[in-house]
């Protein structure tokens, strides 16, 4: 009765991903308002825009990459695109005085958001 159960070792790779995953995607969310009016010169409206866009595609592109995930990609290789993908996009966004680069970090995400198990 003392036999302690045995996790699968990828299970710590999957919740060190997940612990990465909602820090970017919460950290993004916290701070992109404050990087498109301060650092961009936005105004609230067209921030508010962006940042919208940016919520809704976080939430509808899992579809894209769960397809991808299942008939192109294979789920490792999806994950690690989208890990890729997703860091990519945040060191552009902080790089540069484009606006749209956070869709990089959009494309990464929905790979993310497959959990992978």
């Amino acid at each position: 009765m003392n036999k302690q159960a045995s996790q699968p070792r990828a299970i710590y790779y999957v919740v060190a991903l997940q612990i990465w995953e909602y820090f970017s995607f919460y950290g993004m969310r916290a701070l992109l308002i404050l990087y498109l009016t301060n650092q961009l010169k936005y105004d609230d409206n067209h921030a508010y825009e962006l940042f919208s866009a940016y919520c809704s595609l976080v939430y509808v592109t899992p579809i894209l990459g769960g397809y991808l995930a299942d008939k192109v990609l294979g789920n490792r290789m999806a994950v690690m695109l989208g890990a890729f993908l997703m860091a990519i996009g945040h060191l552009v966004l902080g790089a540069s005085e484009i606006a749209p680069t956070f869709l990089l970090s959009v494309a990464g995400d929905h790979c993310l958001r497959l959990r992978p198990v």
